[in-house]
């Protein structure tokens, strides 16, 4: 989802996250800044790939603030392994909000 601020971006995915949830299915919320912390942290403790994982094993994942600030070189490829992996895990049904 695209629009300018205020719009209701966030609350959307929320929303479709919650109910999500409600039907039985495993959801999680990040903010792009906070996951790229969670995942610099994960490289430092040794836990990169547990974490990798655990997102990947996730029927839906909500990543928001995209878009706020140019990516690195090392969060386009998280990103890219993230999906990467969210795809081999199961093509049909692993969705990224």
């Amino acid at each position: 989802m695209t629009g300018p601020c205020g719009t209701g971006k966030t609350y959307i995915a929320c929303a479709l996250g919650h109910q999500t949830c409600l039907k039985g299915c495993s959801v999680k919320y990040y903010r792009l800044p906070r996951l790229v912390l969670a995942l610099t942290q994960a490289k430092a403790d040794g836990s990169y790939s547990k974490l990798l994982k655990a997102i990947a094993s996730l029927d839906v994942l909500i990543i928001d603030d995209w878009g706020l600030e140019p990516l690195n070189g090392a969060t386009r490829n998280d990103l890219m392994e993230i999906m990467d992996d969210r795809y081999i895990v199961d093509p049909e049904f692993r969705t990224i909000v």
